[in-house]
């Protein structure tokens, strides 16, 4: 049994260590796609600031500042966590408490483009109204017009959001893969399932975790850009646009999201098995569930947007309310 423990130990020291380094990097995208979306939605603000005298220096500051607090908050929040784990399981290491040093640097780093944008603005195109690039005569597919839009108008954000979904996804699928792997490897003695089940919550966790963070950012960036269009959308409405024509156009804009994450989530699964030497069988249940995955996302990320249009009235809209 001493050859399934240590085996069982390295497997999961390297896993857990993978997991780990990921979820902070998802939390460094998400703290940047938040900023994308503070400084986006805030930009005839900064113009005004920049105008009444702030150096770019005092926006990024500004930026920065606020997303170092939202980091120092999502901290806190995980210190509490961990000190009521480790009243729960008195045998959690102690060290875990430094985790959420992890999450300050995550805040910081993916604070960092976000506040240069907003830095970077100018008054003159800061306080300038958006505008819409209109309908493309070439497509008369209300979908296609709006994954189209979505791309023209907000390519960082969509990448951002792709690879999160992207990521979320291929977590789970990971998970998956890695819990089908402890059982082809381990014996099948009550110790070898007493180890495997002692890793698969904690894996479990963190790949939960990385889906919500995807489904999060989809929906913050399917949700901006509907309330970047809002009005817009509320002309159409009026000039002869139906309830459903509005939805169709949201559903482009989340899917080109969900399908470029999906894309990109079976691409690293597929690539993590030619570089390991894996079947192609032993992917294809890891890579349905993470396409899944991405797909629920893909969801939200309408949902969102869908509801808000629903219920949005275009006389209302076009008075400002």
């Amino acid at each position: 049994k001493k050859g399934v423990v240590i085996e069982f130990d390295r497997a999961v020291t390297a896993q857990t260590l993978a997991f780990l380094a990921e979820a902070a990097s998802l939390g460094a995208l998400l703290t940047m796609q938040t900023g994308f979306t503070a400084v986006r939605r805030r930009r005839r603000e900064f113009g005004m600031l920049r105008a009444l005298g702030w150096s770019p220096f005092d926006s990024f500051r500004l930026v920065l500042i606020e997303l170092g607090a939202l980091g120092a908050l999502a901290t806190l929040l995980a210190v509490l966590v961990l000190l009521g784990a480790k009243l729960v399981v008195p045998q959690l290491q102690g060290y875990v408490l430094a985790a959420p040093l992890v999450g300050v640097a995550a805040a910081a780093v993916g604070g960092l483009i976000p506040a240069a944008i907003g830095a970077r603005a100018r008054p003159a195109e800061a306080l300038a109204h958006g505008r819409w690039a209109g309908l493309s005569r070439r497509f008369n597919s209300r979908l296609l017009v709006g994954a189209l839009e979505l791309w023209r108008a907000f390519r960082v954000e969509v990448v951002t959001s792709a690879i999160l979904i992207g990521a979320g996804s291929a977590t789970v699928g990971a998970v998956v893969a890695a819990a089908s792997s402890f059982l082809q490897r381990l014996d099948t003695s009550w110790l070898g399932f007493y180890l495997g089940g002692q890793v698969r919550p904690f894996h479990t966790i963190l790949a939960v975790t990385a889906a919500c963070i995807a489904a999060l950012a989809a929906a913050q960036l399917a949700t901006l850009a509907y309330l970047e269009r809002r009005q817009t959308l509320a002309a159409l409405r009026a000039m002869g646009w139906s309830r459903l024509d509005v939805l169709i156009f949201i559903t482009g804009g989340g899917l080109l999201i969900s399908l470029l994450g999906i894309v990109l989530g079976a691409g690293c699964l597929a690539g993590a098995a030619l570089v390991m030497g894996t079947p192609i069988s032993a992917v294809i249940l890891p890579a349905e569930l993470a396409a899944l995955t991405g797909l629920i996302c893909g969801l939200l990320a309408i949902g969102c947007p869908a509801l808000l249009a629903l219920r949005a009235t275009p006389a209302a809209l076009l008075r400002g309310e």
